[in-house]
């Protein structure tokens, strides 16, 4: 569980990082672990009191106006990295960044066909797997993707 703090009147934050209510100074918080949900917890330095309210979500996922995620989260969760991504960047490949080198190779196995099209495309799939990684192993497309991701996210 993570265990978080929120005045009555603000979105809960992750007990490492809780804010205090004008949202400029951080807490200073012991193990927070101990406490149970619902207590009040009181800030030694101001004075507040906080509820605390216990989540298995990230701070980023239950923050927000509406405590379903923070629209300004940059972060990307594992999905996302590991699946979006990369998804995004292979149809980007295909449709603008290789799109001639894809296009013939699709010709070429209309032409031969799926099976033997495999044994006679080869120097055209080649090419194309060439470009592909070119793309896929270059840092700046990978950034671009992911802030256009992040961008229609937020």
């Amino acid at each position: 569980y993570i265990c978080t703090l929120s005045p009555s009147y603000l979105d809960p934050h992750n007990f490492h990082i809780a804010k205090s209510a004008m949202g400029e100074s951080l807490l200073r918080t012991d193990d927070l672990h101990k406490l149970k949900e619902g207590e009040i917890f009181t800030d030694i330095e101001s004075g507040k009191k906080y509820r605390v309210k216990k989540t298995i979500l990230p701070h980023y996922s239950s923050a927000g106006p509406f405590g379903i995620g923070d629209p300004d989260d940059r972060t990307l969760r594992r999905i996302e990295a590991d699946v979006i991504i990369p998804n995004r960047m292979n149809s980007l490949v295909e449709k603008v960044e290789c799109s001639e080198r894809y296009i013939d190779l699709v010709e070429c196995l209309r032409k031969d066909g799926a099976v033997w099209g495999l044994r006679s495309c080869r120097d055209i799939l080649a090419i194309f797997n060439k470009c592909k990684a070119e793309k896929f192993h270059d840092p700046s497309f990978r950034e671009r993707v992911t802030e256009e991701y992040l961008n229609e996210r937020s």
